[in-house]
């Protein structure tokens, strides 16, 4: 995961927190026998592995509040709500429950012709966490795939609601799929001129999506000026 260490552990990817205990049916287009899983088993120092521990938690309690599908409902029974009712976890000062339900905010809900039809319960999510697991889930995938790191030099942009252009690229035909169940999918692209430039979809819960594109350093600079 990182280069410098020597691996010592396996380590999931996507985390295994993101899944039911269970396992779910996992596809792979490099490798199409069905198999029960929970994320692809990668090597990693034992750093590299608990680095994003909280953030991982994290992000599988506020998707599996926020997600839509009855996945993302599943992963809350079996996951959230037993990490914020155990009794080490109610004796804190803060819990984990009251930082969730400081989180929750109403949101106003509209047509798609912009009539308002009434108000909901959403939840606010701290995007720089999101965009870490992201970014090591990038990591990990990319290794998957190809057997290589990305270098450290490459940079990482995340896109919650991305450009017109990133979808269309996005329905060319890859190997890099993969599919967990209704808990986790993944598509990657790569371009001509630079193996290590990519494009990522990732989708959680089949409701939550997030985009995510590899940029080689003289790329991202150029970005960085407009």
């Amino acid at each position: 995961m990182c280069g410098t260490n020597q691996a010592e552990s396996w380590d999931h990817v996507p985390p295994k927190t993101l899944f039911p205990k269970s396992g779910v049916e996992h596809l792979s287009l490099s490798s199409p026998q069905m198999a029960n899983s929970r994320g692809y088993k990668l090597p990693a120092c034992r750093t590299c592995n608990e680095l994003l521990k909280l953030d991982e938690e994290y992000i599988r309690d506020r998707f599996s509040i926020a997600g839509s599908h009855d996945s993302a409902r599943q992963i809350f029974k079996e996951g959230t709500r037993p990490s914020y009712t155990r009794l080490r976890e109610r004796l804190k000062k803060v819990t984990k429950l009251d930082l969730i339900l400081r989180d929750l905010v109403p949101i106003t809900v509209t047509s798609k012709e912009g009539l308002v039809l009434g108000t909901a319960e959403g939840i606010k999510i701290d995007s720089q966490r999101v965009e870490r697991v992201s970014i090591k889930i990038i990591k990990g995938l990319y290794y998957q795939n190809i057997g290589e790191r990305i270098p450290d030099s490459y940079k990482f942009q995340i896109y919650w609601n991305p450009p017109n252009w990133l979808p269309d690229i996005l329905e060319k035909k890859t190997n890099w799929v993969g599919r967990f169940g209704d808990f986790f999918a993944y598509k990657g692209i790569t371009t001509n001129s630079d193996k290590f430039v990519s494009i990522w979809w990732l989708s959680f819960y089949r409701s939550l999506g997030i985009i995510v594109v590899v940029l080689n350093p003289e790329l991202a600079i150029e970005l960085s000026k407009e």
